[in-house]
């Protein structure tokens, strides 16, 4: 019971018990700010005019269909059946959409993020935008839209932690810094060895750029899953058959490549599994991969 204690000590009562009992409003919203202060999310479900501090405090706040009109108005959810047995289900759909949505907006994100980095980089070169509308088709396709679409609706249950602002951008600065480093590294050979025409460099560096990408694809599904593996493995193969097919490689301007060619686009390969291995020491594991059922 809080009905004698001072507002003082609730910060204490707050972190060591679980119930309380006759409790004031101005108490109720003092417990809430103490769970904040210590880095807890906190809901607060009330029907009443004695609830609206607290409601009004709470990270999310939950109102009854029955209750007053002053707690429905203040509240994020309002329960129209009265039933607080739909909650599970609330957080459960919650915590699908934005872990699905951190995920997907990684991958939109990615590209954004490398087109503005190559762009702004290339205003200071003589160099012209290595690729052609047509050649993102591949990795906007089957890299990009496909793959979020399939993510949005994976069935997700993880716990949010953290800002999410900042678990996005943790997976979006390596894939985007790991492609402008291919392509600077392309930049570089065709400039101090005079090996690579335009059209190579154009061809290296979306076969370099993709595989980077589906290398975030990889990175944002772990854990593994059946649906996602076959999501992964689909991916890469519709990629491959993209760039190796005779009339699809003509449609997507590619040429050719010579040896030293592909042997530059096969060290880049390397060193992306390897840099993202680096970030990600479970993509160690990725082959044999262990796959959740």
């Amino acid at each position: 019971s809080l009905e004698n204690v001072k507002d003082s000590e609730l910060e204490q009562i707050a972190l060591n018990y679980n119930v309380f009992g006759r409790v004031k409003p101005h108490q109720k919203k003092l417990l809430i700010e103490h769970l904040q202060y210590h880095n807890r999310k906190v809901c607060m479900i009330g029907d009443g005019v004695n609830d609206v501090l607290a409601l009004k405090q709470a990270d999310v706040s939950v109102a009854l269909a029955s209750g007053t009109d002053a707690s429905r108005n203040i509240s994020h959810l309002v329960l129209l059946s009265d039933d607080f047995g739909a909650l599970p289900s609330v957080v459960k759909q919650g915590r699908q959409i934005v872990s699905n949505l951190e995920k997907a907006s990684v991958l939109y994100l990615v590209k954004t993020l490398y087109t503005i980095l190559l762009t702004f980089i290339l205003l200071f070169t003589t160099r012209i935008y290595p690729f052609e509308p047509v050649q993102m088709f591949v990795i906007e396709t089957f890299i990009i839209g496909v793959p979020s679409f399939i993510i949005a609706l994976e069935p997700n249950t993880r716990r949010f932690h953290g800002n999410f602002l900042k678990n996005v951008m943790k997976n979006v600065l390596p894939g985007a810094f790991i492609i402008i480093i291919n392509l600077m590294a392309v930049f570089w050979v065709s400039s101090a060895f005079n090996l690579l025409s335009q059209q190579e460099i154009s061809t290296v560096g979306i076969m370099a750029a993709t595989f980077a990408y589906w290398m975030v694809l990889v990175n944002v599904s772990i854990p593994l899953n059946g649906r996602k593996t076959i999501l992964i493995f689909v991916s890469g193969i519709a990629s491959i058959f993209a760039f190796t097919f005779p009339g699809l490689r003509e449609f997507f301007r590619l040429v050719d490549l010579d040896t030293p060619s592909f042997l530059m686009l096969l060290l880049l390969m390397e060193s992306t599994y390897i840099l993202f291995s680096i970030y990600r020491k479970d993509l160690i594991k990725f082959w044999p991969m262990k796959v959740k059922s």
